[in-house]
Formats: C-alpha cells, structure tokens, sequence
C-alpha cells in the first residue's frame, strides 16, 4: 500500500471505529476535503483495494427491522409501521454489511497472513485446564472427533483436520438480518 493509501484507510477505520454518521463524515468532507475525502471516494478506494464489495441493506430508522428475506418488498416497518423510503424513493435508512466470505478470502490471499492464521491453532494447547481460548473449548474439541455430517452424508474427514480449516463461533441478540425472527 501507498502512503496515502495507508493514510485514507486509517481514517476510513477511525470513521467506522467512532461510528461516524455518514452525514457527519459527509459535513467535515465539505469543510476539510484534503483531510476528509468525500466518503463515495473512500468507498471505492477500500473496495478496489481489497476486493470486498460493501453491501447496503434498508432498515428501519428505529433498528426494528431489516428488509431482507420475507420484508424485501415492505414499504413500513412490521413492527413500528415507520415508513421505509422518503419522499423522494430513498430509503430513510440503511446498513452496511461486509460479506465475510469475501474477507476470509482475502486473509487467506496474503502468504504472511494465511501462514500465521494457519498455525495459530496448532500452537494452542487442548489440554490446558483454563480456558484461553475456543480451540481448549468442550464443543470444539467434541467437534474435532466427529466425522462431517452434510447435505445428509458423512464424509470421511474430521470437523478441523486440515490446517487452513476455520473453526468460527456467533453470538447475537436476536438479531437476524437474512432471515425470520425463529431462525435466530
């Protein structure tokens, strides 16, 4: 990465880290443009750099309800009945979602990065009493016995027996954007 590049995807990190309105971003842009570059600019410098594609979804202003799946097509929030687009057409709000595929695929793109991401598992100890981290975890290491189960088959390898294979865990509170509020 260039100079600049680095110093434009800090301050892109340190938006999202504040979590910086976009018209707040926008107003300081307009204000300062050679040290807040327009956010559309960033956008597209992030995404040409790395590959992942940011992805808008409508939601309610009120956080009820994104309008994915079976709410694709709702003009009001389900629950609050606050109308979904401005006058205008626009939406009245909406959330941005990096798809993690695309990110994963782009750890494992860098030699460096695939090198240590792949040995970080096989330098934890399953045996330590305290729990340090999710690889000394019961349902990781239950899960590393059994074969694959999927599409109604049992494979022949074992959850975790190749080196680059990704043991992920997700807590949410509830919240399940793609699909309905029983599949949380």
């Amino acid at each position: 990465l260039s100079n600049d590049d680095k110093l434009l995807f800090k301050g892109f990190y340190n938006k999202m880290n504040a979590h910086l309105l976009n018209a707040q971003h926008e107003s300081f842009s307009a204000a300062y443009p050679e040290v807040f570059p327009r956010l559309s600019y960033l956008e597209h410098r992030v995404e040409s750099v790395s590959g992942i594609k940011n992805v808008s979804y409508d939601c309610c202003i009120n956080s009820c309800a994104a309008y994915t799946g079976g709410l694709t097509n709702l003009e009001a929030c389900p629950h609050c009945n606050t109308p979904r687009f401005k006058p205008d057409g626009k939406p009245v709000q909406q959330y941005q979602y990096l798809p993690l595929i695309p990110q994963l695929q782009g750890q494992y793109a860098n030699a460096e990065r695939a090198a240590l991401l792949s040995s970080y598992r096989a330098r934890q100890d399953p045996h330590l009493l305290e729990m340090t981290d999710i690889f000394q975890g019961k349902i990781y290491r239950e899960l590393q016995k059994r074969y694959i189960f999927v599409n109604d088959q049992t494979l022949k390898t074992r959850y975790f027996d190749a080196p680059e294979d990704i043991a992920m865990g997700l807590l949410t509170d509830g919240f399940g954007p793609f699909k309905g509020p029983r599949s949380t």
